[in-house]
């Protein structure tokens, strides 16, 4: 009998899953073991192939990476994920930016002086440290330099910026025109904005020129209020274009007469700041303060929303400010009493309002302000800052909004008189403290935390009612937290800040610009050549990468420019650089200018070496008067001239020496005219030479070329007869006189006698240059002779003078030059004279002449 198989099949089907499991179990256990070996091995080789940096511990590591700039942490960042990851926290960049900007170091728990000047642009600390840092590079390496342009022959003290950042509206200090420029390339649009109405060539009388002006703007939207002398307002709204369209044709809304202030209004401007919940950041609201003394809050629409009750002094009100974010209007009166209004009923009709009063302690309790002379500063927060002109110190009010009371504080600091003032508040994410900088005449600049509290001076406080003025009695004083002198000499008298940098400028025309948190100098900005009048910067205004200032009677604008990286893209890089051709396009526009301040000098009329003062002085010493000198003056050009004509000598003339000895001159072109001269004398062996009737042409003569009359033989060749008149007298000049012979007495006698004048014009004898004076051969010295004086002191020697000397011709065999020079000279001097003159003058004119003619002779 036989088992059945299916009995054995069954038993061995189970031996063989036990031993699969056990051997799948197996190999299970082994898996695990070798994984879990292998995690740990990971995880050491991980370890081991960390950085030192890495594996360094939290706190050392941020103490570390506190000193490095952006540049540096980025770069850091891009080392590995573990420092991106690290660098990630915002809490690594606000302890670097504390260590580097403000001096507080991790570990350290103090507190840094400059904590107050850092004013938060950004929402993070990270974008705060990188902005902060590009911005100052930007602003200190940039070598960009500034463009000017003159919207207007005057200055134009009112610049506001639009949105765009790139227009400019810029108007005078009364607010007759306002124009669009574009700063950068100097650029001035066509039209401008004047308080007319629509389609209105030219305004009333009433706004022209208006009393005050304001700008306020929002994307492609200006909005320009005006107001009148007669207390009307006008405001006009318009889109601005980059077209040449006339800014006259926008829209404009005037005040109704109900609506209307009753007097001149002295002040206008715009609400400070808006709500934070409102749609729009236009401004809705401005408020104005006018003779009659009221104040006005008005909409968009020129309808006045509340008006205030009379001044408390019954004097007019100069200065107004509003905040509509607070609700608060500060109004200050000609006396110096200073009014605020809170809660006004603007928006919120059902609120209560209140109202504080105080006055300005002045040094001359009867002395009228005026907007010229106020700078109110508004800071909605707590306080108000008034300084008058010519006031020894600033006065800060605090008011308190539980008590109802306000409290009158002494800035002290400034060094000289102050001359300008700003407020800067917070406008970042955060509500910073306000900071107040105030400029005097000793270029300091002097900084206070509006938040820091004051000093007290006494120990009762000052108790005050809202419907009473608050009797000051200087209770506490303010002292600035930091003072720094910005420029070497001249008084500031502007100053602008964006959070970043603050600008300063002075009454020379230069602006520096300084690090907002580190107080350390940025960049400076001369601007002196556009000074005029003693003018100097008159605003600034402060941008996060540009800076506009009014500077005289132009408009400055400065831009940062964009830093060259050290390291080129990769791909990217161009072999040319980018700034090709820039070094020779300075080089080519400075040679251009050399020329053209050359070209100015040359057309440039020197100065005057002596004053007439001096001159008639020197004149006066002499002897003379003015008319005198000019006579002389116009005889000596004659004689000049009348010389010129007459021993013209011409290249074609050549002189040979003749077989005896006689010295003769040829002349192969005879164009002049010719005349017969006088007859020889009985000596025909004499050399007569010419002797020139001014001593200063006497170089003509030299030793090698002796002077060539034009003469051939016995013939002489004149210039023709040209009568006319003296420029110092008015008798005629004789015509060309005949030749006078000399005799062998005259060539001894060195000095002979003058003769006297002779005026008939028919005469053809030669007269002497100068009359009045005889001399002889043996005494050199000139011996005045008695005779009656003349009317002026050259009249002798005008009346004398004749249109060109007498010269006779000859010839001598054998001559010398010292015989020919002596002949030359006593035909020059011979005649004689009996009317001289006493004059000192005369005398040593003629002794001139004889030196003069003596050393001539000797040459020869």
């Amino acid at each position: 009998m036989h088992s059945s198989p299916n009995r054995i099949s069954k038993k061995s089907k189970n031996q063989k899953a036990t031993s699969q499991n056990a051997r799948i179990s197996a190999q299970h256990e082994s898996a695990i073991s070798k994984s879990s070996n292998s995690q740990l091995t990971d995880a050491i080789v991980r370890e081991a192939r960390r950085s030192v940096l890495e594996r360094f511990p939290y706190e050392t590591l941020t103490h570390i990476t506190s000193y490095l700039q952006p540049p540096a942490l980025a770069s850091l960042s891009a080392v590995s994920s573990w420092f991106k990851e690290y660098l990630s926290d915002d809490v690594v960049w606000k302890l670097a930016l504390f260590a580097n900007i403000l001096g507080i170091h991790p570990e350290h728990q103090k507190h840094s002086s400059r904590a107050f000047l850092l004013r938060r642009t950004e929402s993070t600390w990270k974008l705060e440290y990188i902005v902060r840092f590009q911005s100052i590079t930007r602003w200190n390496q940039s070598r960009t330099s500034f463009t000017a342009h003159h919207p207007l022959r005057i200055p134009v003290p009112n610049l506001h910026l639009l949105s765009d950042g790139e227009s400019l509206l810029a108007a005078p200090e009364h607010f007759s025109w306002v124009f669009k420029t574009v700063p950068s390339t100097g650029k001035i649009y066509k039209g401008q904005y004047q308080p007319t109405l629509l389609n209105q060539a030219h305004p009333l009388n009433d706004w022209s020129p208006p009393t005050a002006g304001a700008i306020a703007s929002e994307n492609n939207i200006v909005k320009i209020i005006w107001a009148s002398q007669s207390g009307d307002v006008m405001v006009k709204t318009a889109q601005m274009h980059n077209d040449s369209k006339p800014l006259r044709r926008a829209p404009a809304v005037v005040s109704s007469v109900e609506d209307r202030h009753t007097g001149l209004i002295n002040s206008i401007s715009w609400a400070t700041t808006v709500p934070k919940h409102a749609k729009s950041r236009m401004p809705d609201y401005f408020i104005t303060a006018a003779e009659d003394g009221r104040v006005k809050i008005w909409n968009t629409s020129c309808v006045a929303v509340w008006t205030s009750p009379p001044s408390p002094d019954g004097k007019s009100f100069i200065r107004a400010e509003f905040d509509l974010s607070v609700n608060i209007a500060v109004a200050v009166s000609e006396k110096g009493t200073i009014v605020t209004w809170i809660h006004p009923p603007v928006e919120d009709t059902l609120g209560e309002m209140s109202t504080l009063i105080a006055n300005i302690p002045l040094e001359d309790s009867n002395r009228r302000l005026s907007k010229s002379t106020l700078k109110l500063l508004f800071d909605p927060g707590s306080s108000i800052i008034v300084h008058v002109q010519e006031e020894a110190h600033a006065y800060r009010f605090d008011y308190n909004l539980i008590d109802m009371q306000m409290e009158c504080s002494i800035i002290a600091g400034p060094l000289g008189p102050i001359t300008a003032m700003e407020l800067s508040t917070s406008k970042g994410p955060t509500n910073d403290s306000p900071i107040l900088m105030i400029g005097d005449s000793l270029s300091h600049l002097s900084i206070y935390d509006l938040s820091k509290g004051t000093t007290p001076l006494a120990d009762t406080p000052s108790q005050t009612r809202p419907d009473e003025p608050v009797e000051v009695a200087m209770q506490k004083i303010m002292t600035p937290n930091f003072s720094i002198s910005t420029h070497e000499y001249g008084a500031i008298t502007s100053i602008a800040t964006n959070g970043l940098v603050f600008a300063v400028g002075n009454e020379m025309g230069i602006i520096t610009v300084w690090d907002a948190v580190t107080l350390s100098s940025v960049r400076t900005i001369d601007a002196s050549s556009l000074v005029k009048n003693g003018i100097g910067v008159i605003t600034l205004l402060c941008q996060k990468e540009q800076l506009i200032a009014s500077v005289g009677n132009a408009v400055v604008h400065w831009r940062t420019g964009n830093l060259s990286s050290r390291f080129k893209k990769l791909g990217k890089g161009t072999k040319v650089p980018s700034s090709r051709g820039k070094f020779l396009d300075e080089y080519q526009r400075a040679i251009l200018e050399s020329q053209a301040e050359l070209e100015l000098t040359s057309k440039r009329v020197p100065p005057v070496v002596f004053s007439e003062q001096e001159q008639m002085a020197a004149l006066r010493a002499l002897g003379l008067d003015e008319s005198s000198a000019v006579e002389y003056a116009l005889m000596v050009s004659h004689d000049e001239a009348a010389y010129q004509g007459l021993f013209e000598v011409e290249d074609s003339v050549s002189v040979p020496q003749s077989p005896t000895g006689t010295a003769t001159s040829i002349n192969t072109d005879l164009t002049a005219s010719t005349t017969p001269s006088a007859p020889a004398s009985a000596s025909t062996h004499e050399d007569v030479h010419n002797m020139p009737s001014s001593p200063w042409k006497s170089r003509s003569m030299s030793k090698l070329s002796p002077p060539n009359p034009r003469a051939i033989g016995k013939v002489q060749l004149s210039p023709p007869y040209r009568a006319e008149a003296m420029g110092v007298g008015v008798e005629k000049r004789s015509s060309i006189g005949s030749m006078k012979t000399g005799s062998e007495s005259e060539k001894e006698e060195l000095f002979p006698r003058i003769s006297p004048p002779n005026t008939n014009k028919g005469s053809h004898s030669s007269t002497p240059l100068v009359s009045g004076v005889s001399t002889s051969a043996t005494n050199p010295r000139a011996t005045p002779s008695k005779g009656p004086v003349l009317s002026t002191k050259w009249s002798s020697i005008v009346k004398s003078s004749t249109l060109s000397p007498s010269f006779s011709g000859g010839a001598s065999p054998g001559g010398k030059g010292g015989t020919s020079s002596r002949s030359w000279h006593s035909s020059h001097v011979s005649g004689t004279t009996s009317t001289p003159i006493q004059d000192e003058d005369a005398q040593l004119q003629f002794a001139l002449e004889l030196s003069l003619a003596e050393a001539l002779s000797r040459q020869g």
